[in-house]
């Protein structure tokens, strides 16, 4: 009897003993989880331990594998660890390990997206930021699709293409109008719209949502102010107006071309029209205009080559027959004066132009309206006036 008491009392002893050294290192305590729309992370703290201690994490899942990692930090993202969040729960237990010994587990609370689990910590996404304008009376939501903007998110791990997010929009006022929406996943935004009973100086909105069965989070409220029926925007008279300009502008140019291409051909015919040698002397002899058109200005007669003939037709067209005959009259007396030199010039003037006769007989004046009449002038001779 006595050697069974001992041994019990040996064993207890015994264990007593491992048992204390099995714990020398103290446990984590405070072990807490903190999750938003973009993950979940598990903090602790401890005390008591080296440089060297580590600590042991193990996920517990309601269902599914257990799994376990370890970090040398008082903190861990495990995020990346979750697995069918939208029908799970899960807790975490942390021990610290020393060298060869080993604390205690310390747990979590339990946790879950499914808000329909009896949880200690129900985890959900936020709202995207809403943005509201007026639109024929209404007032219209339009925000990012969460489907889209929380895609790689635990919340929605193993999304389905079916799956969409149904929402509530719920305005503030005494009477209050809740309006139920979806937004499917193959759509970028989701935009929905609320009626409003009467007018108002602010229009109040609040939106709440589900993906699943993870909440999407109700938001703050969201106010309009102003009317519901703007005027069309300033763009509907703008752009008329700017394609209406452009198109004048386009006419303008293209008026403009067209009128100097029609001149440019006008001008072209009228030289067609003009005999050879005429065009030839308008062509490369310019035309000399008095300075002062009052003045009668003095002409020399050379016998150079470079004779002005477009000053001479203009001469012969504004002499009349009376004032062909005296100067012709005059022109003989000088002649006789003038000897040899006046034959010299005699002889150029038709080489240059033609004797008299050659010019009658040629259809020079069936590009005028009155014949010419070729006047000899010796060099020395000057014009006295233009007659009419």
């Amino acid at each position: 009897m006595r050697l069974h008491i001992l041994g019990i009392v040996t064993g207890f002893t015994v264990l007593s003993a491992l048992r204390s050294l099995t714990h020398a290192v103290p446990a984590p305590f405070d072990v807490s989880v903190k999750c938003d729309s973009y993950g979940v992370v598990v903090e602790w703290m401890a005390a008591g331990l080296s440089e060297q201690a580590e600590f042991l994490l193990e996920l517990k899942p309601d269902f599914g594998k257990n799994i376990s990692v370890s970090t040398k930090y008082p903190r861990y993202n495990i995020s990346d660890l979750l697995l069918d969040t939208a029908y799970n729960q899960y807790f975490v237990k942390v021990k610290a390990r020393d060298g060869e010994h080993e604390s205690e587990f310390a747990e979590s609370q339990i946790f879950s997206f499914n808000y329909l689990k009896e949880v200690n910590i129900t985890c959900g996404l936020e709202f995207p930021t809403v943005n509201l304008f007026p639109r024929d009376g209404k007032l219209f939501v339009e925000f990012i699709n969460p489907l889209h903007l929380y895609r790689n998110t635990p919340a929605l791990r193993n999304l389905r293409k079916t799956e969409t997010l149904e929402y509530t929009v719920t305005t503030l006022q005494s009477h209050k109008i809740s309006h139920e929406s979806a937004c499917s996943i193959e759509s970028e935004k989701c935009e929905s719209s609320v009626s409003f009973p009467e007018e108002q100086e602010k229009y109040c909105i609040k939106l709440l949502g589900r993906i699943r069965q993870t909440h999407v989070w109700e938001t703050e409220p969201y106010c309009h102010e102003g009317t519901l029926n703007p005027g069309p925007p300033i763009t509907v008279y703008l752009i008329p107006v700017l394609v209406g300009f452009a198109v004048f502008l386009a006419l303008t140019l293209a008026t403009v071309f067209l009128v100097k291409e029609i001149n440019k051909k006008i001008k072209e015919q009228h030289l067609t029209k003009l005999p050879l040698s005429l065009k030839t002397k308008l062509t490369y002899i310019p035309v000399n205009t008095p300075e002062n058109p009052n003045v009668e200005p003095a002409v020399n007669i050379s016998t150079n080559s470079t004779y002005n003939f477009q000053e001479s037709i203009t001469q012969s067209e504004t002499t009349t027959n009376s004032d062909i005959t005296t100067d012709c009259t005059e022109d003989e007396d000088v002649h006789k004066s003038s000897g040899s030199s006046e034959l010299e010039a005699s002889s150029s003037q038709e080489r240059l132009y033609g004797t008299g006769a050659e010019l009658s007989s040629s259809d020079l004046s069936t590009g005028y309206d009155r014949p010419h009449t070729l006047i000899e002038m010796s060099p020395e001779d000057k014009v006295k006036n233009y007659g009419s």
